[in-house]
């Protein structure tokens, strides 16, 4: 600022005080912070929206909005995406308060009561089925399979294990697995393949 130039302090500085006070409301303004470039699309999208509204006297599309501001469809729904107002899970719920909007909101990534009843009926299936068998077949088919406490292993880590080649325990896998599938219990497994 040069003062020699005529001007006032509060001319020069008002632009930037303004500036300042609103960079300062879009940083700290919403719970999720918005870039300023992002914000600054986003109130010209909201006036663009405004100015069509009007001209064709309904909501215009995002394709109307991304022609009337030379902007791609896809830049478009994301500055809309941003626009929406952002929620608490920790917001209460109800009439006395006790519940919160996150309790009310199923996990897609937590197993489902019923699957994990199927899984355990299944492990059970299998472990009485497995019950039919020698010992050595027993643990032979646990280790190759990873059943129980096992994990998954090779024919030939087995083989090392039981002291016997890889083909020995390929063909002690392959009785094991016949007998199972003569075993009473194979009906009762069938219904989980099915």
């Amino acid at each position: 600022f040069d003062y020699r130039r005529g001007y006032k302090l509060s001319t020069y500085a008002s632009w930037w005080i303004r500036q300042s006070m609103a960079r300062a409301a879009t940083d700290q303004g919403r719970t999720i912070r918005v870039p300023v470039h992002a914000h600054e699309l986003l109130t010209k999208l909201l006036s663009t929206s405004r100015r069509l509204t009007g001209q064709l006297g309904r909501e215009p599309n995002p394709n109307e909005i991304a022609a009337a501001m030379h902007v791609p469809v896809e830049k478009v729904r994301s500055l809309l995406a941003i626009a929406r107002d952002t929620v608490s899970l920790e917001t209460p719920v109800g009439n006395d308060g006790s519940s919160e909007l996150g309790d009310l909101i199923a996990d897609d990534s937590a197993a489902s009561p019923m699957d994990s009843l199927v899984d355990d009926d299944l492990a059970n299936t299998v472990m009485s089925a497995l019950e039919t068998l020698s010992e050595r077949e027993q643990q032979i088919l646990r280790m190759r399979f990873g059943l129980g406490d096992e994990e998954a292993r090779t024919l030939a880590e087995i083989g090392r294990e039981f002291g016997l080649s890889r083909e020995r325990i390929r063909q002690l896998q392959a009785l094991a697995l016949r007998k199972l599938r003569q075993a009473t219990q194979s009906d009762s497994l069938r219904a989980f393949v099915a």
